[in-house]
């Protein structure tokens, strides 16, 4: 588990298991209710504080797919390209600040639970 503490007395809780099968979901708690996020790596909807479902579907893939809705990453690759295309050296969506601060997380939640990589040791 991780505990990701923010300003405003705001906080995120992520639970990883490598050992048990998970419900991959996400919930996010707020004042004004809860919103559920079903299959939270790769979501297509979204239950609101007042139960409705909000759809937002993949488009079909024109091949087989080596994981389940990675169709999803299309968008991720259709960023990059319009970057390169405008001569961007960063998105302004991720940037590369945004990039290093999760990099950061993650190292640092790997050394917390002791997982350790080659190139962690030159």
């Amino acid at each position: 588990s991780i505990i990701l503490k923010y300003s405003g007395n705001r906080m995120a809780t992520l639970v990883c298991c490598m050992s048990s099968l998970l419900a991959n979901e996400a919930y996010v708690y707020g004042t004004n209710g809860t919103v559920k996020i079903p299959s939270f790596w790769s979501p297509q909807e979204l239950v609101g504080p007042d139960d409705s479902t909000h759809r937002f579907p993949l488009p079909p893939p024109g091949k087989p797919l080596n994981y389940f809705n990675s169709t999803g990453m299309r968008f991720e690759a259709m960023e990059v390209r319009r970057c390169i295309q405008e001569g961007l050296i960063e998105s302004p969506l991720v940037t590369h600040a945004n990039s290093l601060q999760i990099a950061g997380i993650l190292d640092r939640a790997r050394k917390e639970v002791g997982v350790v990589f080659d190139q962690d040791k030159e």
